[in-house]
Formats: C-alpha cells, structure tokens, sequence
C-alpha cells in the first residue's frame, strides 16, 4: 500500500533549490513555485517522497495549516487523494552536462544532401504545426510514444559521431528556414529530425530561479547536441523527455 497522504500527478513535475519549489504543469503549460518552506511541510506527506533534506512522518495533515497548500494543489491538479493518474513523487534524475556535441562536416552527395533537406522539413513542418495547433501535453506525449515504439523498453545506444554530422547539417539548415530561435521549437524539431535516423536524446525542461526563466535543451548523456554548458549550467532541470 502507498504511505503517501497525497500523489503527483503524472502530468506535474517539480524541482528544487534552496528557497523554492518549482513545479511543471503540463496540462496547463504553465509554471508556479511554492516557498521551500511550505513545501518541505507536506514533502513527507507525498507519496515516493525520499529525500533526506526532509524528514518523514506519519502523521496525516487534516486540521494543520500546511493543509491548505496540499488542498490548493489538488485543486490545481497538481495533488491527487487516490493514486490513479499518478507517480512517485520525485525530482528528476540528469547528467549533468560536461560537453557539446562536436559538429562533424563531411561532403555528402546530393542524394544524401537531398535527404537530408527532406528530413529537416518534415520536421521543422511538423514541429512548426505541432506548436500552433496542439498543447504542450500531446506533443510531449507523441514524442514520448515515439522514442518507446523505437527503444522499447530499452535504451538505443546513442551514436555520437553520426549525432556530430547529423546535427551540423540541422544547423546548416535551419539557418534557412523562416523561423525566429526559440529554444523549444529548435529543441521540438531537432528531436524530431534526430528521431528520423533513430538517434533519441533527451529534450530537457529547466528552470533558472532568480530572476525567473525556462529554457529547454537536447541532450545525450552528459552531452549537449544544441546547447553550451554554461547556458544550462544556470538551469535545474525540472522535466525530461
């Protein structure tokens, strides 16, 4: 039987400094934070919940004031009372990123240059249709499917050096291609093109806490394939794709 009062729901995600909790609602795109303070008042309370900076108890929170927040998060749909739709309670787990993809340019043919080009547009299309027209919750959800029909339930060894040239001639590209850099459409649409050679890295959700910020990224291991490690260095990753 689950010892938690309440449970994450499978749509939320959080992380954590020392003056706050941040919390992911994908459902609703949409960030918030709580004070670290009342966070660690209902931290034991939740279900999966195994950080040591907190200490459990048993005791349930009805008639306590930290009873509200718990009360305010299931209205948001970030709690739950039961379990259904829900996950342990846990920070995300990353590499911390060390290094940046090496670009590798080789002189291709036309034909692999044409390819190539084709992969870059479907994804650039689709990630440019997928950002207009469906919520953050289903395409995170179709690349997750994705990835998990390719790699099973297993992990695809990732080829660095086919990344390496890959991913310079997406940079190549998307120079090209009439569309401002956002970090979540270039994130969206180099996993996309990657995904067409069966390279599937892990896109990162992170958030800088003072003053706030969200920034995502691609990244393989402790490896950045769009990104330099002092950029992310800033960031807590708070979800992982």
């Amino acid at each position: 039987m689950p010892t938690g009062r309440y449970f994450l729901r499978n749509h939320a995600f959080f992380c954590l400094n020392e003056s706050f909790c941040f919390i992911l609602d994908v459902k609703a795109d949409q960030y918030f934070c709580i004070d670290i303070l009342e966070f660690r008042l209902i931290a034991p309370h939740l279900h999966g919940w195994s950080n040591d900076r907190f200490m459990k108890v048993d005791n349930v929170l009805e008639g306590t004031p930290e009873a509200a927040l718990a009360s305010d998060l299931v209205s948001r749909g970030i709690l739950s009372a039961d379990a259904i739709d829900c996950k342990p309670a846990r920070p995300v787990t990353l590499p911390q990123a060390t290094n940046t993809l090496k670009r590798v340019r080789h002189r291709s043919g036309l034909a692999r240059r044409s390819s190539l080009g084709t992969a870059f547009l479907k994804a650039a299309v689709r990630t440019t249709w997928r950002l207009k027209r469906s919520t953050l919750e289903s395409t995170i959800a179709s690349v997750v499917q994705r990835k998990t029909a390719a790699c099973g339930s297993g992990n695809i060894p990732f080829d660095v050096e086919s990344a390496g040239e890959l991913v310079a001639f997406f940079d190549t590209l998307r120079l090209a291609f009439p569309r401002n850099y956002v970090c979540l459409f270039d994130s969206l649409a180099l996993v996309d093109f990657l995904s067409q050679y069966r390279l599937f890295p892990t896109w990162v959700f992170g958030v800088c806490p003072e003053p706030f910020e969200a920034h995502c990224w691609v990244q393989a291991g402790d490896t950045l394939l769009n990104d330099t490690v002092e950029q992310t260095s800033a960031f807590i990753p708070i979800m992982t794709v």
